[in-house]
C-alpha cells in the first residue's frame, strides 16, 4: 500500500467499506503517529496510533471517546445537524472494538475524515477565537446530561496544579542535569504563585466546583472550522476527555489563545494578555454555557486563566531541570523559553485579573 509499510498491519482490520490504496503522514500532533487514508472512492480517514506513554490505557481512552462521541451525535441530530460535520467518527475494526492492538502491542483507531474543513493554529482575530470559545462550550453544555462518574480518568492529576508544582521541587531537589543554578529567576517567578495554586483543587474538593465532561486540551488547533465560512464545526483531539472543571478548560484556551507573543518568543516584553481576546472567547462560551454554570463557576473562569498557565509554566520548567525527558525539544532550551513565556504570562494575567473579574461578571 502506498505510503504504509510497517504499519499496514492496522489497515486492515479495520472497517473500511472501500479498499485503501494510500496513506501519507498528516497533520502537526506531536502525540499521535497520524496517516491520512484514502479509499479506492475517493474517501478519506484518519488512521492513528495512540501514544501508550502519554496514554498508559489506550483502551479506556476509546471507551470514553465512543461513550462521548455516541451521545454527541443524538444530540445533534436532534438539533436538526449533521453529526458527520459536527462529531468526529470512529470506524470500528473489524471485531466490533473501536481500536486494534497489533503484534507488537501498539493500539490503533480510525476517524472517519471531515471534508472543507481548516483549522487555525493561531489567530489574532478576536472573532475566530470567539467561534472556538462557543465550540468549546456547546461541546461542556451537550455533554451536561452525560453521567460523568462512567468516565475514566486516563491521564491522572493531569490539571492539578499543587502536583505540578509538587513535581517541580522534586525535580530542582533532584537537581538531575546541573541546571537549577541557572533557572534562578524562573524558579522565584514560579514560587510566588505557590500559595494561590490549589485555589481551584481546594474548591472541587469542598464541592464549590463540579466536575463535568470536559475536554482539557482546549487549544485553538483542536477545533475544526468550515472553510468556506469559518463557522466552528466540530471539537477534535478527544483523548484527554474526562472529569474535570471547567474553569480548566475555559483557562487552558485563555492561555493558549489570548497571548499577544508567541509560545516561543523570545522578547519577554511583548509577552501579555489580550484582553479583547479574553473578552471574546469568554462572551462566546459563557453564552454556549450559562444554563448550566454555577455562580463559582464563572467567578472561577479568571483564576483558571492563571493557572493553567502557571501549571503550563511549571511543566516546561520541570521538565527542563529534568533533561528534557517529557516535552522533546526541537532546539536547546526550548522548554525553557517556552517556560519563561508562560511564567511572563501569567504574571500579567495576574496584573490583570480584576479585569477579567470584570469582564467575566458583565457577561454571567
Amino acid at each position: 500500500m502506498q505510503g504504509l509499510k510497517d504499519d499496514a498491519d492496522a489497515v486492515r482490520h479495520f472497517r473500511f467499506p472501500q479498499k485503501i490504496i494510500s496513506a501519507i503522514p498528516y497533520g502537526h500532533g506531536h502525540i499521535n503517529k497520524t496517516y491520512l487514508l484514502t479509499d479506492e472512492a475517493g474517501e478519506r480517514y484518519i488512521l492513528q496510533r495512540i501514544n501508550k506513554n502519554a496514554f498508559p490505557d489506550p483502551p479506556a481512552v476509546m471507551e470514553n471517546i465512543a461513550g462521548v462521541t455516541a451521545h454527541l451525535r443524538a444530540a445533534f441530530a436532534a438539533r436538526g445537524e449533521d453529526p458527520q460535520r459536527r462529531v468526529p467518527h470512529l470506524l470500528p475494526a473489524l471485531d466490533g472494538r473501536y481500536w486494534y492492538r497489533d503484534a507488537n502491542l501498539e493500539y490503533w483507531r480510525v476517524y472517519g475524515f471531515i471534508p472543507r474543513t481548516r483549522v487555525f493554529r493561531r489567530t489574532d482575530n478576536p472573532a475566530i477565537f470567539a467561534a472556538a470559545g462557543s465550540a468549546f462550550g456547546l461541546f461542556c453544555r451537550m455533554l451536561e446530561d452525560y453521567p460523568t462518574n462512567t468516565l475514566h480518568t486516563t491521564v491522572p492529576r493531569f490539571h492539578d496544579t499543587p502536583h505540578r508544582m509538587a513535581q517541580l521541587d522534586a525535580a530542582v531537589a533532584a537537581d538531575a542535569c546541573g541546571r537549577v543554578h541557572a533557572v534562578r529567576r524562573e524558579l522565584a517567578e514560579a514560587y510566588a504563585f505557590r500559595d494561590v495554586c490549589a485555589t481551584l483543587t481546594d474548591m472541587c474538593e469542598a464541592g464549590v466546583l463540579p466536575l463535568r465532561v470536559t475536554h482539557n486540551d482546549t487549544k485553538l488547533s483542536n477545533v475544526l472550522f468550515d472553510e468556506a465560512s469559518d463557522t466552528a464545526l466540530c471539537v477534535v483531539d478527544l483523548d484527554t476527555v474526562m472529569p474535570g472543571l471547567i474553569a480548566c478548560d475555559f483557562g487552558d484556551a485563555i492561555r493558549a489563545g489570548a497571548n499577544a507573543a508567541d509560545a516561543e518568543e523570545k522578547e519577554l516584553s511583548k509577552v501579555a494578555l489580550r484582553l479583547d481576546m479574553y473578552e471574546a472567547f469568554a462572551q462566546a462560551y459563557l453564552y454556549a454555557l450559562k444554563p448550566v454554570l454555577t455562580a463559582a463557576e464563572a467567578e472561577a473562569l479568571p483564576m483558571g486563566a492563571l493557572l493553567m498557565t502557571l501549571e503550563c509554566g511549571l511543566r516546561y520548567l520541570t521538565d527542563y531541570i529534568s533533561g528534557d525527558v517529557y516535552f522533546q525539544p526541537a532546539w536547546d532550551g526550548q522548554n525553557l523559553q517556552k517556560a519563561r513565556v508562560q511564567l511572563r504570562l501569567a504574571l500579567d494575567m495576574q496584573k490583570k485579573r480584576d479585569d477579567m473579574l470584570r469582564i467575566t461578571s458583565r457577561l454571567i
